[in-house]
């Protein structure tokens, strides 16, 4: 459907078959009287506004082979990969114009609300306010005429944008093989796909003031805001997604807005070994320690997979036995038929009082008569509560920490461990060897892949005249990097894939085996590994 084009003003060229007199008049043509124009009724919402019933992906089609340079109709590639700045740059204060517009109007007829509820679910309401918005600014383009018919499409998608999305980035978000947006900056914008962090050239915010409001619109809907005084947020988007915000007080550059996608499907033991994170005896050996009791670290980098690493294996829990979930942002999603509680630290009000810690959080787990705790990560003085729990009877837990090797895991939870008042190394080194039976590492690849690359046993603690020297990880597992090769997808692209195996470097120690009677109790086979590991597909579809 084309845009209704008004009458232009522009004096029609002489027909050469027409005699015209000296006045330039046609002959023998009766001029009609000038048409005296009623003045125009305000616009209001739903009135009088054609009947268009598509989502916020389907626009009207103003011209067909503008189809593809809709905002809401674009790609993310093409986001990614071609620059728009230059054809919106001329629009901006167009749009700015028909943004303020529709907020007036929307705010006279009391729709405030809705606008803010659709924004912040993304369902039939955000369908509904996205018809209705494009309804109304369809007429209101129309019948102003301020704007050329051809770029209509992409005005209007911006406008929406702005109004119900995430502006310039909305594009990419409604991607779910986008894995994390960075914005670096109002004109620097690094996605993440397929475990790659590439840049998007076409998504720019036109200033910082821009970008500042759209990141206060996304935390003003989840209750929080950033200012010179709180600079920093966290939060939970209604998708469960993380978002980080700074605040140029303390970013010369920004501000900077980090989004992580919730992910849409839960990693079990099955499709880490799908994935050939892990191998099949790999998942054997690990999912076994961690039923018959072991206590496990999963260490790893920034965006190394340790969260989903945590998940998968933690899917091996018996469903006996009562677990408690502790996390910055529920994340962890154990089978729904287990003994599962899950608890949720809560940041400070903006008063700052009400902050709920993971330590705090970790020491009333104590309470709650668990078999065992699991941490979605320790980054405080947390770690000595968790390791206290595990050398007090809660064997099997688990936790995360940011560490690239065994060694610096070690180290990571000493000095974790050592902002506790007065708490030697030594003490620490003591504590830890106690209670971690394993460690985990996950790394991130140069290919995207994420996988698992080492697995070892922390050993009882090595001393000299009773006095502790030093804490020695022993590998069982590693994996070997020989190469990569380049290799074709399933659609038909060629990319470069890493190549390497995994290597036996040592056997379970008798200690551990002893300590947990490993050789007692009855190992579970692969198959059975995945079947309690498994995840109804109806618990985190609805």
């Amino acid at each position: 459907m084309a845009l209704p084009i008004k009458p232009s003003n522009n004096p029609t060229p002489q027909d050469p078959n027409q005699q015209y007199d000296d006045e330039g008049l046609p002959i023998g043509i009766i001029i009609p009287k000038p048409v005296v124009e009623e003045p125009k009724k305000p616009l209001e919402v739903g009135e009088g506004i054609p009947d268009v019933s598509l989502s916020p992906q389907d626009h009207i089609d103003y011209e067909p082979e503008l189809t593809n340079l809709r905002i809401s109709h674009l790609s993310a590639e093409d986001v990614i990969n071609k620059d728009y700045s230059e054809f919106i740059k001329p629009h901006e204060e167009k749009i700015l114009q028909m943004t303020d517009w529709v907020r007036t109007v929307l705010s006279d007829r009391g729709k405030d609300a809705e606008l803010s509820m659709a924004r912040r679910n993304r369902g039939k309401d955000y369908l509904r306010m996205a018809n209705e918005l494009d309804s109304l600014l369809l007429r209101y383009v129309s019948e102003e005429n301020i704007i050329r018919q051809k770029d209509a499409p992409l005005v209007i998608a911006c406008v929406i944008n702005e109004l119900l999305g995430l502006g310039p980035i909305e594009s990419l978000w409604e991607d779910p093989r986008i894995s994390e947006i960075m914005v670096n900056g109002p004109k620097d914008v690094k996605i993440e796909i397929g475990g790659k962090v590439r840049q998007a050239k076409g998504a720019e915010f036109r200033d910082a003031k821009h970008l500042l409001d759209v990141c206060q619109q996304i935390l003003g809907d989840i209750g929080r805001e950033v200012n010179i005084q709180r600079p920093m947020a966290d939060g939970r988007l209604p998708d469960q997604s993380r978002i980080n915000v700074v605040h140029p007080i303390v970013a010369p550059d920004g501000p900077y807005l980090t989004i992580r996608r919730f992910p849409d499907t839960i990693f079990t033991i099955k499709e880490l070994v799908q994935k050939q994170s892990i191998t099949e005896e790999i998942a054997v050996e690990i999912g076994n320690l961690i039923y018959k009791g072991c206590s496990v670290i999963i260490a790893g980098g920034t965006g190394s997979g340790k969260t989903s690493a945590l998940n998968a294996f933690s899917g091996a829990i018996p469903f006996d036995e009562r677990v408690i979930t502790i996390e910055d942002n529920l994340e962890l999603r154990l089978n729904p038929t287990k003994h599962v509680l899950a608890m949720e630290a809560k940041q400070a009000s903006a008063s700052g009082e009400g902050s709920i810690t993971i330590r705090d959080l970790v020491k009333n787990s104590l309470r709650m008569r668990p078999d065992r705790i699991v941490v979605g990560e320790v980054r405080d003085e947390a770690a000595y509560d968790m390791l206290q729990a595990m050398n007090t009877g809660h064997d099997g837990s688990m936790t995360t920490v940011h560490a690239n090797d065994p060694e610096g895991a070690i180290d990571r939870l000493t000095n974790l461990i050592s902002q506790v008042g007065d708490f030697s190394p030594e003490r620490a080194l003591a504590l830890i060897a106690g209670g971690v039976d394993a460690m985990v590492i996950v790394e991130r690849f140069e290919d995207g892949s994420r996988r698992v690359s080492n697995i070892s046993e922390i050993p009882s603690v090595i001393s000299s005249d009773g006095r502790l020297i030093k804490l020695e990880p022993r590998t069982l597992w590693e994996f070997r990097q020989s190469g990569t090769k380049i290799i074709t997808d399933d659609e038909g692209n060629e990319r470069e894939t890493v190549v390497g195996e995994y290597v036996r470097v040592n056997n379970l120690s008798d200690s551990i085996i002893r300590k947990h009677r490993l050789d007692k109790k009855r190992d579970l086979t692969l198959t059975e590994l995945y079947e309690i590991s498994d995840i109804p597909k109806s618990h985190y579809e609805d």
